[in-house]
């Protein structure tokens, strides 16, 4: 019998070098089986204990936007995009059942909830096999020269065996051969229309994001990179990857390769090497993840130390709507509530005063970034944030100077005035008719 195969579109939103994809097409094509794509919308409206969406705004509209270039760019024969919305388990049973399906290949999920669903769907049927594969990292697991138990305990010794054991293997080159669809009729709703395109710059689909790449490398600021990664603002400052690398519109294993043909091209220099330092480190916080998920989440993360906080709503509500004392940390977070980014710099500036100067719970301000940032990547996003907390690795928490760092990195003001960080209330507690704090 003919096999019927799912395949689940997650973090990698892409048709170029996708492992998973391409085996799923393999499989059926060699079975003489038939394939079905489907791909999941998340709700916006699921909260955390902090009160943070797990999905804002700024990320589903790229999530949307990706989606619908993905199905545009499946212009074989009888291939569609069925779509799962609400509650995953519920829609992905049901896909499942009506396709009839037998295996279900997918990436291998980043997260610790991700995984249990997967687990919770074959429970529920049976018979259907599900097959997970690395689509977003450098290395594949298999080739890991460590496990859970010899995990790297810093990044300098993750980078050190990274140089001297592993090899970032070639991108996959498509086959083109396809199978025929399941159904040519749609079981599941069409994606929702998508309004005016925002001006942002950050627009969601693999040639988009491409696109983006290639034009840095040709803008000649890669030469540059370590002079102004730590800027405040502007496009060219970082190479803004993120955005479609979290989503998997771009293979990371293509960008590294297409660095290194730069560099061969027009030179290697430090700041050549930093970017791909940094590629590093995305995948250290994506082992990290792999091997210790629900360290993630903990507050004390897997070293069992670093700074504990508590959580004071009125604090916590100033600091998402930027209303500090703090007029940097106010202008990083207008820019990121209006774009749904921030640099890297920001980040770390406000985390820092989220957690040391204001005394809450780095997880508040985890889930915060969840909700608001288009690049949102699982564990690269909890992974820092518990860097700056002390909770990572075991080592000390980070604590910025904001009054240092923006006379370093805003001398003149320019980033908090464009950004209104200096319109915000001065006091950071206030009390009720008792004197109670608020």
């Amino acid at each position: 019998m003919a096999s019927r195969i799912l395949y689940l579109f997650d973090q990698d939103l892409r048709l170029s070098d996708n492992h998973a994809l391409m085996q799923a097409c393999l499989q059926a094509c060699l079975q003489a089986g038939l394939l079905q794509l489907v791909a999941y919308l998340p709700d916006n409206n699921q909260g955390d204990r902090f009160g943070n969406l797990m999905l804002g705004e700024h990320r589903r509209r790229f999530l949307l936007e990706s989606l619908h270039h993905l199905q545009q760019s499946l212009s074989y024969p009888g291939h569609h995009l069925e779509l799962i919305t609400g509650d995953w388990l519920t829609g992905m049973v049901q896909l499942v059942r009506a396709c009839r399906a037998d295996k279900l290949f997918c990436s291998r999920p980043q997260g610790y909830w991700e995984r249990r669903r997967l687990k919770a769907l074959q429970q529920q049927c049976g018979g259907l096999e599900i097959v997970q594969l690395d689509t977003d990292t450098l290395f594949q697991h298999a080739l890991l020269p460590f496990n859970h138990l010899d995990f790297p305990r810093s990044f300098s010794k993750f980078r050190t065996l990274a140089d001297s054991k592993l090899k970032v293997s070639e991108p996959l080159l498509s086959s083109g051969h396809w199978p025929s669809a399941i159904s040519k009729v749609r079981l599941t709703p069409q994606l929702p229309e998508l309004t005016a395109t925002v001006s942002s710059g950050y627009i969601g689909g693999e040639s988009q994001g491409m696109a983006n790449w290639q034009a840095y490398l040709a803008s000649g600021h890669a030469q540059s990179y370590k002079e102004t990664r730590d800027r405040l603002d502007g496009w060219y400052q970082s190479t803004k990857l993120s955005p479609w690398l979290a989503s998997g519109c771009l293979s990371v294993r293509q960008v590294w390769h297409q660095l290194r043909d730069y560099e061969t091209r027009w030179g290697a220099n430090a700041s050549t090497g930093w970017i791909a330092v940094e590629l590093l480190w995305r995948e250290y916080f994506h082992w990290y993840g792999h091997f210790f998920p629900k360290a993630l989440f903990l507050q004390k993360g897997r070293s069992g130390q670093g700074l504990t906080g508590c959580f004071y709503p009125e604090r916590f509500r100033k600091w998402c709507e930027g209303n500090t004392p703090w007029p940097v940390v106010n202008a990083c977070m207008n820019q990121l509530n209006q774009t749904g980014y921030m640099s890297n710099r920001g980040r770390q500036l406000v985390a820092s005063a989220l957690i040391h100067e204001m005394g809450i719970d780095w997880r508040a301000g985890a889930g915060y970034f969840q909700q608001q940032l288009v690049d949102f990547d699982l564990p690269v996003n909890w992974g820092n944030w518990q860097y700056i907390a002390g909770a990572f690795g075991g080592q000390q928490p980070k604590h910025f100077d904001l009054a240092w760092q923006t006379a370093k990195h805003d001398p003149a003001g320019e980033f908090v005035r464009l950004w209104r960080g200096d319109k915000a209330d001065e006091q950071l507690d206030h009390t009720d008719a008792a004197d109670w704090p608020c």
